[in-house]
């Protein structure tokens, strides 16, 4: 059906709170399609994971397993990518610059081998202090490019050209150590290598960016995930700028089961289908009235997380809502009709819209299942998992991992 030649592919896996999503795929180099084969997922009781790591391992252990068999199938895999945002995980951005000792000679890929080992020993010597203050030992798990220049004028491929100083824009996540050492554990017990470590806003934001050629694109990417909201912002055509707080699409489900006095999964039911438009106006006037001060919470988190950049850059006028909590009635509303954009100097209401993977071109679904807006994490993890420019940096990072 799909003609061109096939290359083993990594298993891409997302972890929350209460679930594990793997996925297999494929790529198709003659049209450039992202071929998604085999979907694998396991629900996890609540308290098996938080941010800091893994509670309960044999039970993570186990329905990991049972999520990577089902979405690897019978096709061969290279390894596996995993996913990792939240609280406790932590962001970088660095700018390095390389010398080359030899400027008038055309850069070969013996030298470029020697001069991403140099970035990368660059950013690992770097001292990273936590802006959280949390003071758990972090661990450097991706150390990635989003732009590269020879002598200030921007490339995307090296070999060739001739220059002095190469200058890279890095993007470096930094992990506790307990979290990696339980990914380190399931991919020992799963027989296989890890690929690669992602943070989701950052492979979010290579997929919208990728996807959209206008090197002027400005936006806002909004993740609400099961226990915190990522704030992402492209310009320029990279990801200038990441946020995240403690509010996910758990806390509004929490609200309803309080609210009913019902058990988290019935909540979780009837939130869904107040989002759905499926429930008696009575009842729906109650879930709006539980779930407001959530909601306003919410959006004043969405300022705090915006002052950071807003302090010296303006706010874009695109937003892009996705994640398991996106959906949520209230939500798109908030941002669409409350004043919160104001408090930026900023009068032009911004733009928002649902970001769905039927927006997304090269995306081929064979399972019928990747339709939503809580589906756009995996699909960023795959996408950068597919970047051929991104490989010459992560592997010193997989290799020690």
């Amino acid at each position: 059906m799909f003609g061109g030649k096939k290359y083993l592919q990594p298993i891409i896996i997302d972890i929350s709170e209460n679930r594990i999503l793997a996925v297999g795929y494929s790529i198709d180099y003659k049209t450039g399609n992202i071929i998604i084969q085999q979907i694998g997922q396991s629900l996890l009781p609540f308290g098996v994971i938080n941010s800091q790591g893994i509670i309960n391992e044999n039970i993570f252990l186990t329905e990991l397993e049972n999520a990577y068999i089902e979405a690897k199938g019978s096709w061969k895999s290279s390894g596996i990518v995993f996913g990792v945002s939240g609280s406790l995980v932590e962001v970088s951005t660095q700018s390095v610059s390389v010398n080359r000792k030899k400027p008038h000679k055309p850069i070969r890929h013996n030298e470029w081998i020697q001069i991403i080992d140099d970035v990368y020993s660059q950013i690992d010597a770097i001292e990273y202090h936590g802006i959280y203050g949390h003071n758990l030992p972090l661990k450097l798990v991706q150390v990635s490019s989003q732009s590269i220049a020879v002598d200030s004028s921007s490339i995307t491929e090296p070999f060739g050209l001739k220059g002095n100083i190469i200058s890279f824009d890095m993007f470096s996540t930094y992990l506790p150590e307990q979290y990696t050492y339980n990914l380190m554990t399931a991919a020992r017990q799963l027989g296989v290598q890890i690929e690669g470590i992602y943070h989701r806003g950052y492979a979010v934001a290579q997929l919208v960016r990728d996807y959209h050629t206008s090197q002027d694109i400005s936006v806002i990417l909004i993740d609400i995930r099961f226990d915190h909201t990522i704030i992402s912002i492209i310009h320029n055509h990279t990801l200038a700028y990441t946020q995240t707080f403690s509010i996910g699409s758990h806390s509004f489900t929490q609200s309803i089961a309080n609210a009913f006095q019902i058990t988290i999964d019935e909540a979780e039911g009837i939130r869904q289908e107040y989002s759905q438009l499926q429930l008696p106006r009575d009842m729906a006037r109650r879930i709006t009235d539980a779930l407001e001060t959530d909601i306003s919470l919410w959006l004043q988190s969405i300022i705090i997380g915006l002052q950071g950049y807003a302090s010296h850059h303006v706010i874009p006028e695109n937003i892009f809502l996705y994640g398991e909590g996106a959906q949520l009635l209230g939500i798109k509303e908030a941002l669409e009709y409350s004043p919160w954009y104001t408090s930026f100097n900023h009068q032009l209401k911004p733009r928002v819209s649902l970001l769905y993977p039927k927006q997304l071109p090269h995306i081929v679904d064979m399972t019928n299942t990747i339709d939503s807006p809580s589906k756009i994490d995996i699909l960023g993890l795959i996408h950068t998992a597919s970047m051929a420019g991104d490989i010459y940096i992560p592997y010193r990072v997989t290799d020690e991992l």
